[in-house]
């Protein structure tokens, strides 16, 4: 490895590049984390472990002191700033590029499917700002349920000309009888410009749980090629962590971690890396997912108690194991589920719209509402619209997972 110190900071938003979506497979999870997590989510369930309402939640579980949010943000940036819309949507491009530059067949339209948090939708949107490049961003309708005739409509005056790209394909439909006409003529669209290629090229971004249901439906020989980033396993985690920091800190960091000598980053002089468990239990936990990955880093940094004046940053960091991390509080009803389920397959929804695909009532849906951002599982925007949090995915996807439904390939 050589020394990152120097370069550019977020050089390599895309460790990996690109893979065929069939080709992605999740980090190796030991069995030790296995049985802890099954076990975490039977006490969850079971024995009330979300936080009651009204509260925060359960404090940590350790005892070390909190890192200042200023050192905090030197050390691992937040994932708005490590996210760089518009260099990653550069390093998307330059990876589109390369694969058609070696491939056998044509690629005018290609999916980029990705679970949440990856920053996928924003990168793409952003490749409107790249100069000389002419790629012409669609934006979503204003309303998601029209007729058949509407939706042809809507697309029939669209210009899917030259380069256009579609941010997130999750913000164009609604899981309800009346809302699947948009993404249903998209489809019909490209089956016809695949019959009579035009030499244009489309790019259409799409959650994996919203891929997940439309999948399905997808007709038969549509020339619509789907690609994933490659997951984080333990070494490139570490590698991409480890050049945050360098980029963020401007200074030395020194990282301890008191249960495990290893060193839990790799150093700038180490010309191979063989991470420690905490990183390959950190990869396995966030599914190789970089933004649930970088918020779960951030939650486990710790000051270190009487730490020298030297210049240096000095940084611990806790055992997942002792992290406070939110939970599913216990729902008899499931409508908690319907609701997380929900906001997934649409990349957020406001409550009206929360209401017509889950069939729960506007009462239902906000009493909901309230109990998951309570747990830290969801947030609202100035909008009105609700998604999950980063930090409560992992608590998230293994309930939904539990309880039988229909889940992601991530």
């Amino acid at each position: 490895m050589t020394d990152t110190a120097d370069t550019d900071p977020f050089a390599e938003l895309l460790p990996g590049g690109l893979v065929l979506l069939e080709h992605w497979q999740a980090p190796e999870i030991s069995v030790q984390r296995t049985v802890k997590g099954a076990f975490r989510h039977w006490l969850e369930q079971f024995q009330g472990g979300g936080p009651e309402p009204g509260l925060d939640g359960p404090e940590e579980r350790d005892d070390l002191p909190a890192l200042a949010d200023e050192a905090l943000d030197r050390i691992a940036p937040p994932v708005e700033r490590a996210m760089a819309p518009a260099r990653l949507g550069d390093e998307l491009r330059r990876a589109l590029d390369q694969i058609r530059s070696v491939s056998h067949s044509a690629l005018n339209t290609v999916a980029i499917v990705a679970p949440p948090f990856c920053g996928v939708a924003p990168a793409l949107a952003a490749l409107a700002d790249l100069e000389d490049e002419g790629w012409r961003v669609l934006p979503a309708p204003p309303h998601r349920r029209l007729t058949a005739t509407e939706a042809h409509r809507w697309w029939s005056e669209q210009d899917l000309s030259g380069r256009w790209v579609i941010p997130e394909l999750a913000h164009y439909w609604l899981r309800h009888p009346d809302g699947l006409a948009l993404v249903s003529a998209l489809f019909e669209r490209l089956a016809r410009a695949g019959a009579e290629p035009d030499g244009s090229e489309g790019l259409v971004g799409c959650s994996s749980w919203c891929w997940q249901f439309w999948t399905r439906y997808l007709p038969t020989g549509l020339p619509l090629h789907a690609f994933t980033p490659a997951p984080l396993d333990a070494c490139r985690l570490g590698t991409w962590l480890q050049g945050l920091t360098l980029s963020a800190a401007h200074a030395p960091l020194t990282l301890h971690h008191r249960r495990d000598t290893a060193p839990v980053l790799p150093r700038p002089s180490d010309a191979e890396f063989r991470p420690g468990g905490y990183l390959r239990e950190l990869a396995a936990t966030a599914r190789g997912n970089a933004g649930v990955a970088l918020e779960l880093w951030r939650h486990a940094l710790r000051a270190v108690p009487d730490a020298p004046e030297s210049g240096q940053l000095a940084a611990q960091v806790a055992s997942l194991d002792d992290l406070s991390l939110p939970a599913v509080p216990p729902d008899p009803s499931s409508s908690l589920g319907f609701v997380l389920h929900g906001l997934l397959q649409h990349d957020g929804l406001d409550p009206d719209d929360l209401a017509a695909c889950t069939g729960l009532a506007p009462v239902t849906v906000a009493l909901s509402l309230d109990r998951l951002a309570r747990a830290r599982l969801v947030v609202g925007n100035a909008d009105g619209v609700w998604r999950l949090t980063a930090l409560g995915y992992p608590a998230a996807r293994r309930y939904l997972q539990g309880w039988g439904f229909p889940m992601d390939a991530f």
